[in-house]
């Protein structure tokens, strides 16, 4: 998923100025579209984003508008419908609307979004696209778990602030634990994944080799990230700590921390949650090497 831009509020840069401009100008525009359009062999768990913006700063939130195959998923003056869940983010002219179905999308599905919005001079963004999810997939064993996913799964012995942030994090990777064959190693690949989903996992590039084919599979039982995100919300604090020690030992330069401290400020739950991940898998590569 793109990013937003190195700023107060995201990852990437939205590609387009302020100038000063009479109000009333610029038509609002959808900059932003994710999964992109035409994509295909999207996972089901995909997170749709939709990003507003207009030049003249004058956004009616309230005419915001997202639409999943023809039916209001979200609607800027009641929220999300029932069978979604997401968040919405607004500053001065942007307007962030992430959803999640709840149920999931359907393999081998079409999906067309189509996202709205108004200005407050009545002119309008109006786009529709489309996507393919994946084919119904052979569900990942197990069997093959990586070196860095089984040291995952021991505890912390260095990292302390980390530990029950490394615990909660395989607790909420499946969406149940008991009845799953092979619970830790599917929980640890669901892990593994969402840490090379982003950028940021360039850290890891001298402790935990990037596997094509392990980031190739399918984690049936894997959780959504949003509601990973939600549990995580206590366990901040102690990530940050984390990020502290990895500093003072000199593995994270200063641009890293900095780095990560706008990963997890970001208002995009799957760059918070894969910027976790990315410090536990860091952290026990670094407790394997010292041992």
């Amino acid at each position: 998923m793109p990013g937003w831009g190195i700023d107060s509020w995201g990852f990437t840069p939205w590609g387009l100025g302020q100038p000063e401009v009479p109000p009333g100008v610029n038509p609002p525009l959808i900059v932003l579209r994710a999964p992109l359009p035409d994509s295909q062999n999207v996972p089901v768990n995909a997170v749709v984003t939709v990003g507003f913006f207009d030049l003249d700063l004058d956004l009616n939130t309230l005419s915001a508008k997202v639409y999943v195959d023809g039916i209001v998923a979200y609607d800027g003056g009641s929220g999300f419908s029932s069978g979604y869940s997401g968040t919405t983010y607004y500053a001065t002219g942007k307007l962030v609307v992430q959803l999640v179905k709840l149920n999931g999308w359907g393999f081998s599905e079409e999906v067309v979004i189509r996202g709205y919005i108004e200005d407050s001079g009545g002119r309008i963004a109006d786009d529709t696209w489309r996507w393919n999810t994946l084919d119904n997939p052979v569900c990942y064993t197990g069997l093959t778990p990586l070196p860095a996913e089984i040291n995952l799964q021991a505890p912390m012995v260095q990292f302390l602030d980390l530990e029950p942030v490394r615990q909660l994090m395989l607790n909420a990777a499946l969406r149940t634990t008991t009845s799953v064959k092979n619970a830790g190693n599917k929980a640890a690949r669901a892990l593994y994944q969402q840490a090379f989903n982003t950028e940021i996992s360039t850290v890891l590039n001298l402790f935990v080799p990037k596997d094509i084919k392990a980031l190739a599979v399918t984690v049936c039982e894997k959780q959504k990230i949003m509601t990973i995100d939600q549990q995580l919300a206590p366990y901040m604090k102690k990530v940050r700590v984390g990020i502290q020690q990895l500093y003072n030992l000199g593995v994270l330069s200063i641009e890293y921390v900095n780095s990560f401290n706008d990963y997890l400020d970001s208002t995009l739950y799957n760059y918070r949650v894969s910027a976790v991940c990315n410090v536990l898998f860091l952290a026990r590569s670094i407790e394997v090497v010292g041992t």
